[in-house]
């Protein structure tokens, strides 16, 4: 799940694990043994995999009873994780398949080129993939082309870093705010970050987000230049630019998983 901003985690020193399978009712269960573990710790993702962390000298008897107990939560977890997978099924790559970018819906649609294959661009309510004309006779734009996802990728990467400089250029100045250095990452549980050093760091993904929300994410990382909490001091910074942060906030949190088809490795969806 997207948090939008977290602090950073102390490190800790990792002991070796070990890893095997059980069966618990109709699901298979990861079982990762740590030497040093005191507490059972239980985790459903949303692929749906369960992994449950014990010690070693957790019997299966043991861990079943644990499993048990928690039978209604691993229930209500693996539901949710079934409905975040039936909104957003993995990408086909095939003409007719809708992508969001900048908030809104673009059908992918193929046509002839002069370049290589592969070419992005968008024209109207189209992504535009351009096949080589001597390509496109034999090119089936109804069938999955998984191998376009990479440059996809790449031109949704150079699109959300382009307009999240410009548009932290255009803030700071307003707000006379100005970060040390911005860099851009693909991350899974935040949008964006602030240093202690100043620095700001912002996830590419948000390209999949309205203009104004990746606004209201860009103005909330310069207003912790200023305030490194979330008092109402900051607060006030932020809604000096961005009036109606509350509903763009609320944007992110209900579509958390629209950017997962650009991560390199989904989270809804295993290999």
């Amino acid at each position: 799940m997207f948090n939008l901003f977290k602090s950073r985690h102390a490190k800790t020193i990792s002991t070796p694990i070990e890893d095997e399978t059980i069966s618990f009712r109709e699901h298979l269960v990861h079982v990762e043994r740590e030497a040093f573990r005191r507490r059972i710790s239980l985790s459903v993702a949303l692929s749906g995999e369960i992994r449950i962390r014990v010690a070693k000298s957790t019997s299966n008897s043991e861990i079943n009873q644990f499993l048990d107990i928690q039978s209604q939560w691993i229930a209500n977890r693996l539901t949710k994780s079934s409905d975040f997978r039936l909104r957003y099924p993995p990408k086909k790559y095939c003409r007719g398949e809708n992508f969001l970018f900048f908030g809104k819906l673009f059908t992918l649609n193929f046509i002839e080129s002069e370049g290589a294959m592969g070419q992005i661009s968008i024209a109207g309510d189209y992504l535009n993939v351009g096949v080589p004309h001597l390509k496109s006779r034999s090119f089936n734009a109804e069938a999955k082309h998984p191998e376009l996802a990479k440059p996809l990728r790449d031109f949704y990467r150079h699109q959300g870093r382009s307009f999240i400089e410009q548009r932290t250029a255009d803030f700071a100045k307003k707000m006379q705010l100005f970060p040390r250095e911005l860099s851009f990452r693909s991350q899974k549980t935040r949008w964006g970050s602030c240093s202690a050093d100043g620095n700001l760091s912002f996830n590419w993904r948000l390209i999949v987000a309205p203009r104004e929300v990746i606004e209201y994410v860009i103005v909330h990382e310069l207003a912790h230049l200023k305030h490194h909490d979330h008092s109402a001091h900051f607060w006030h910074v932020v809604a000096s630019q961005i009036p109606n942060y509350k509903i763009l906030r609320k944007w992110l949190k209900d579509n958390q998983f629209e950017a997962d088809f650009l991560a390199k490795k989904s989270e809804l969806w295993t290999d």
